[in-house]
């Protein structure tokens, strides 16, 4: 089932429009270390990338993002990541990996040299796409713990999703008050549970990579504003 969700997350992300104007991009690595993998799972090709799956990013700066997974870091796939996502003439900037270096050709193209320690130069860097490496890798690290190679796109698809649309929850939601509510009243909240006041929302996520088995992740509880003065005893407003 959760297979299926990611599948309409990348439905969702399908119908996104090309970027233009500014965009970031880069890539990134996803895989464990060869140190510390068991001596029959280690591929003895070196250390760095070996092992590990990369993938490529857009990051505009309106801040949606568009990542794809690659079979290679050359030319021809992260350029061609580039001109499938970002309309010709816009503004890309990247670090100073040489397989950018045909963009010019139709991009106002400019990098920054991460090598010599230089990551913003005016409006030049790629901060804001990194910072997506930074949710992507600690949802890998520390929530899926692994991504199965075959699915990664529907990995990725379900991360695109939650950023892009927190994104655009974040410039629509205003909050005009805040309340604070003490001692909650067991029987009323059970009542409003039976009458379909409160909802259930059950957070269930894989037991194990490559299980059949879900855990709950957490149980969260929606009611209105309007229902959630009957379940407490006291109530206070902040501001």
């Amino acid at each position: 089932m959760l297979g299926r969700i990611r599948e309409v997350a990348g439905g969702i992300n399908s119908h996104e429009l090309p970027f233009d104007q500014e965009v970031e991009v880069d890539e990134a690595y996803l895989g464990g270390k060869e140190s510390n993998k068991h001596f029959d799972k280690k591929l003895n090709l070196g250390r760095g990338p070996v092992g590990k799956q990369a993938v490529v990013g857009a990051r505009s700066r309106d801040g949606r993002v568009k990542v794809q997974g690659v079979a290679r870091t050359d030319r021809t796939e992260l350029c061609g990541f580039i001109t499938q996502h970002v309309i010709p003439g816009s503004s890309v900037y990247t670090d100073e990996n040489a397989a950018y270096a045909g963009l010019k050709s139709q991009y106002e193209h400019d990098h920054v040299k991460h090598s010599i320690g230089e990551y913003v130069r005016g409006k030049v860097h790629t901060n804001g796409i990194e910072s997506f490496w930074a949710l992507l890798k600690r949802g890998y690290y520390g929530v899926f713990h692994h991504f199965t190679w075959k699915h990664l796109q529907r990995y990725l698809d379900e991360f695109e999703v939650r950023w892009n649309m927190a994104g655009m929850a974040g410039q629509e939601s205003v909050y005009e008050r805040a309340d604070c509510f003490e001692n909650l009243q067991l029987s009323f909240f059970i009542w409003e549970v039976v009458a379909g006041t409160v909802k259930i929302d059950f957070d269930a996520r894989e037991a194990k990579p490559g299980s059949k088995g879900l855990r709950n992740h957490g149980t969260k509880f929606r009611i209105s504003p309007d229902d959630i003065c009957r379940i407490y005893a006291k109530k206070e407003r902040l501001c």
